[in-house]
């Protein structure tokens, strides 16, 4: 249980000490307005000064957290590749997360295609094949970058060291919780933090919780939830994260480009339209019924039928 406290006073303190500082490094960001370097010009000032409360307080969570890994790391005594999921060698590593991508890519794309033909989100006039591959060629970098850093997060550090004391269901749906969940600590609106004080962060922190009363987000959680699941299963049965790594950067790319090329309907009377959340407008009840689906099918039929030819094999 050493391993659970550590994890939660992590997070807590992630949120309390992000939320102090909030309102003092948004008013630093402030005084960039009408500052001009002779190297820089204005533009790089401009704009971080014209940032909402609410990205410089999501902002400061993520640098608090960055600068308490270390700590947290040296008290659960994860600092070695298997402790963060990545004990195996680089070669394979890639080609496991070259499978997994695959899988990412496939399975998100089934979810997508539905969405349109649902009419539940319509393409673009412009949305061509063309701009799709743009779109996930662009935005490659960034989901790499995504799923590396949650990856090791939820699947490799939070994951492996509750592992140690706790039985894989529990863990597995610890872990899921805390990554869904994390997720849906934003406040999207900035009309009431326009004049921060020093408690706003605290405001800020506490009308993001009010996200999880609203039924409009249940599906996009439940989505959230399974796919924190299903990682969590694949990462504990091969030993490291990286068909959860590609799987990850995969779902991410798909996300992207389907907001990118399609809009979701004007018409919120439509019969399906309850089927997405306000989350991103494309996960919802219909992703978790998809998702869970999917990855049902690929552990029943690729994972679980090569545990039961193993074992058969052993007895030959």
């Amino acid at each position: 249980m050493r391993a659970v406290f550590i994890l939660f006073s992590f997070i807590v303190s992630v949120f309390l000490l992000g939320s102090l500082i909030s309102p003092w490094v948004y008013d630093l960001m402030q005084l960039g307005k009408g500052s001009t370097f002779e190297i820089f010009g204005d533009k790089p000032f401009a704009y971080l000064a014209d940032q909402t409360f609410g990205k410089i307080s999501n902002r400061c969570f993520m640098l608090v957290a960055i600068l308490g890994i270390y700590p947290m790391l040296k008290s659960l005594n994860s600092f070695t590749k298997k402790e963060l999921g990545y004990a195996l060698p680089r070669k394979e590593f890639m080609k496991d997360a070259g499978k997994g991508l695959s899988f990412g890519l496939l399975s998100m794309l089934v979810l997508a295609v539905l969405l349109v033909v649902l009419n539940v989100r319509f393409l673009e006039d412009d949305a061509s094949t063309q701009k799709a591959i743009g779109t996930l060629l662009k935005m490659l970098p960034g989901a790499l970058i995504i799923a590396l850093i949650e990856e090791t997060f939820f699947r490799g550090i939070i994951l492996n060291s509750m592992s140690r004391t706790l039985k894989p269901f529990m863990v597995i749906i610890l872990s899921s919780f805390i990554f869904a969940s994390i997720h849906f600590l934003r406040n999207k609106t900035n009309g009431a933090f326009a004049d921060p004080q020093w408690y706003t962060g605290f405001t800020y922190l506490g009308t993001s919780l009010a996200n999880f009363t609203n039924p409009e987000f249940i599906g996009s959680w439940l989505t959230l939830f399974v796919c924190g699941i299903f990682l969590s299963i694949v990462s504990l049965h091969y030993g490291n994260i990286s068909r959860c790594l590609g799987i990850h950067c995969g779902w991410i790319l798909i996300l992207s480009s389907v907001k990118k090329i399609t809009d979701d309907t004007p018409d919120k009377e439509t019969s399906l339209y309850w089927m997405i959340g306000n989350y991103d407008k494309v996960t919802g009840y219909l992703a978790f019924f998809i998702i869970s689906l999917i990855c049902s099918l690929y552990w029943f039929f690729l994972i679980r039928n090569k545990k039961v030819e193993k074992k058969d094999s052993q007895y030959d």
